[in-house]
């Protein structure tokens, strides 16, 4: 039809990878790409791999050309934005016209589009205000591409003065969802939230809106809510890789360990066959997995042992050049030891050679696998390698916000979940009655909170304080070398840490006592 049509050169490719080196060597001004291509990537994928890799010109136009039409095929090709679609079965007429608009938007946006390529801002930022002012025909995209323009070079306040202004003309979901982020990246979580609102109530299946409300009950520590609103959104549009990635970390923190497998293995799978595609998912899968071994009856452990089992296989097809696959499948294969067999205890040659193999690896592996066999260091009374481990972690991946968080959580409480809990429980307890000055109760809440989690900095810190306050000189003497060696219970405390600051106070008080 191209051809017939007068194109003069036409390309074609059998799959997603001829597709990539092709686009790779040569510049097009359409694209028309199917969504099911295959073995290998689809579509959606391929037009995500392209904008990772920066590989597509914005002065290409990218057709998205389906026959799908599933909820879930649909929405997952409208939230990457292809430039437009093509349904199939076409005729010969609506392509030819479809083609002529194509090649005229491309004339018509020349000027804007080389300025995204070259990424110059002050230029993207002028073509979109004469093309709003003169041609009404691209005005609401030009509208849209300036305001992210100026939200993410944090020109926030003329932004938001446009699109009031724009939203007093129209009222459009966009705009509401826009002026969201603003407040959002403002600190105005009130605002952001009565913003998103506006868009669901507008247009209760936009997806991205749940997301930002997600992110916005994440600020304000609302994680059930959070929770709520990511599987919401993952209802609407299931094929976006980051959004399963986040309910899978969310559904972790509330302990629902089979809705965190789900999202994880979804995430893997929507990032089969592209370079987002890593062994650091498939190490928090197997985490996950172990875990669940733990908690569930001999017929679901026998599930997940086979899980295990095949993801190290696919670890290994997928990864077979990483020294970290070896690793892993070394580690693993010791934890499904010690799911299958009462009383399993590692012996001690076999666990100094795994610390030596993962502290050689730590610099250039995934944390998830250090982080996980810290913790199975911690389980078999090994403290000072998996202090070390943990520490090492921490020094290499100081602004990962949320693992430094779950490595900090596991070092002062290297306990089950259930006994997290009721040691918080008991503190709970005992803060209650040293509030009410009946400190002998206090200590004795304390004591058995310590006995259940014994590493926990706060915890020791509440109690230590508690005998000080008794200022019970006689059993203050007796009791010194015991204080002193609670607080030697936390040497693993890093300056960073929220407990530091309390913790060398009392320790300068018990040196002066």
């Amino acid at each position: 039809m191209l051809l017939k049509m007068g194109v003069n050169q036409v390309f074609e490719a059998a799959n997603a990878k001829e597709a990539m080196l092709l686009i790779q060597k040569n510049f097009f001004h359409v694209v028309l790409c199917d969504f099911n291509l295959g073995t290998g990537m689809d579509g959606q994928q391929l037009l995500e791999e392209l904008r990772y890799s920066k590989t597509l010109s914005y002065q290409t136009t990218y057709v998205m050309v389906t026959a799908e039409t599933s909820r879930e095929m649909v929405m997952g090709a409208v939230e990457i934005h292809p430039d437009d679609y093509l349904a199939k079965p076409y005729a010969f007429d609506s392509l030819a016209a479809r083609w002529k608009r194509w090649i005229q938007r491309n004339n018509d946006l020349k000027v804007v589009l080389t300025a995204l390529d070259d990424g110059e801002v002050g230029l993207i930022i002028d073509e979109c205000n004469r093309i709003i002012q003169q041609n009404p025909r691209y005005r609401a995209w030009a509208q849209k591409l300036l305001s992210e323009t100026l939200i993410k070079t944090e020109q926030l306040a003329q932004a938001e003065i446009l699109l009031s202004e724009w939203q007093s003309r129209r009222e459009q979901p966009w705009i509401w969802l826009e002026l969201a982020r603003i407040s959002f990246a403002s600190g105005d979580l009130t605002q952001a939230e009565s913003y998103v609102g506006k868009v669901i109530e507008l247009h209760p299946n936009y997806a991205q809106a749940y997301d930002l409300l997600a992110d916005i009950y994440r600020r304000k520590n609302g994680l059930q809510r959070q929770y709520e609103t990511l599987q919401t959104a993952v209802k609407i549009s299931p094929r976006n890789h980051k959004r399963q990635d986040k309910l899978a970390r969310v559904s972790y923190r509330l302990d629902d360990l089979q809705a965190a497998s789900k999202a994880l293995k979804d995430s893997i799978s929507l990032k089969n066959h592209t370079s987002l595609h890593n062994i650091e998912d498939y190490q928090r899968l197997l985490a996950i997995q172990v875990e669940s071994c733990s908690l569930d009856d001999q017929r679901h452990r026998r599930h997940y042992v086979a899980e295990i089992t095949n993801a190290l296989k696919r670890i290994q097809e997928a990864f077979p050049d990483q020294a970290e696959s070896g690793l892993t499948e070394k580690f693993y294969k010791m934890q499904l030891k010690a799911i299958s067999t009462p009383d399993f205890k590692p012996g001690e040659e076999e666990m100094n050679s795994l610390f030596e193999q993962i502290s050689g690896e730590l610099e250039n592996s995934s944390g998830e696998l250090g982080l996980s066999v810290a913790s199975f260091f911690y389980e078999h009374g090994r403290m000072d390698q998996a202090d070390q481990l943990v520490n090492r972690l921490r020094a290499k991946d100081p602004d990962k916000e949320d693992f430094v968080h779950r490595l900090n959580e596991l070092q002062s409480e290297p306990i089950t979940k259930d006994s997290r809990k009721e040691a918080a429980r008991l503190n709970a307890i005992a803060k209650r009655h040293y509030e009410q000055k009946n400190v002998d109760r206090a200590m004795q809440f304390f004591e058995r909170a310590l006995e259940i989690s014994p590493r926990n900095p706060a915890l020791i810190l509440n109690y230590v304080q508690c005998v000080l306050k008794a200022k019970r000189n006689s059993a203050f003497v007796d009791n010194a070398d015991q204080l002193n060696s609670y607080l030697n219970r936390l040497s693993y405390l890093h300056e960073d840490s929220p407990q530091y600051a309390r913790y060398e106070k009392l320790k300068k008080l018990m040196e002066s006592s």
